[in-house]
């Protein structure tokens, strides 16, 4: 049994102390996710506030025979939609500040903005879903199998999703570079 699955059976079991392992495990995880989101950093704090107390409060549907942090980031997901639906969340600019300031950078570290810039809007113009699953993927290294326990979908019906997106991406991201300008998806 993993430590997580412990100290999930340990809160259960009325050691409620034992619930500050799993903050203290995951909770800079979990903001950092919704941050990627393109969230400002004080709603995704919130955001990661609201998912802990979500957790703690329905620790007793957690079904052991999934990973915890699938169940975790799962509730987190939710969590981003709800407060996106109900626009309790404010949506950062792309790095206003950076681009102001490439007056001051040599040439090439303008053109490495430009292409931050244009990888940004690209990612940004996709679906939240696909994002969510995206950032899940290759940054988490959550399996296509966990990914579409999160999503109520199959794994192979995630897998395509993602290699899709991940092949218009790569093409769209060859035409900007070829044309030097970005193109909406």
């Amino acid at each position: 049994m993993d430590t997580d699955n412990i100290m999930v059976k340990e809160i259960l079991d009325g050691k409620t102390e034992s619930f500050n392992y799993l903050i203290n495990k995951y909770y800079t995880k979990i903001t950092a996710f919704i941050i990627k989101m393109n969230v400002t950093r004080e709603d995704a704090q919130d955001i990661a506030q609201e998912v802990f107390v979500k957790v703690y409060n329905n620790l007793y549907k957690y079904n052991n025979n999934w990973k915890f942090s699938t169940w975790l980031f799962k509730v987190a997901v939710n969590t981003y939609k709800d407060s996106k639906k109900k626009k309790r969340i404010k949506l950062e600019n792309i790095n206003d500040q950076s681009l102001k300031a490439q007056t001051f950078f040599p040439d090439e570290h303008i053109d490495n903005l430009y292409f931050k810039d244009v990888i940004h809007k690209m990612f940004q113009s996709l679906e939240d879903d696909v994002r969510l699953m995206i950032i899940l993927k290759y940054h988490y290294e959550f399996t296509f199998g966990e990914i579409g326990e999160i999503f109520k979908k199959s794994p192979e019906a995630i897998k395509m999703k993602v290699l899709r997106t991940r092949k218009k991406l790569t093409q769209l991201y060859e035409k900007n570079i070829k044309d030097g300008e970005y193109n909406e998806l």
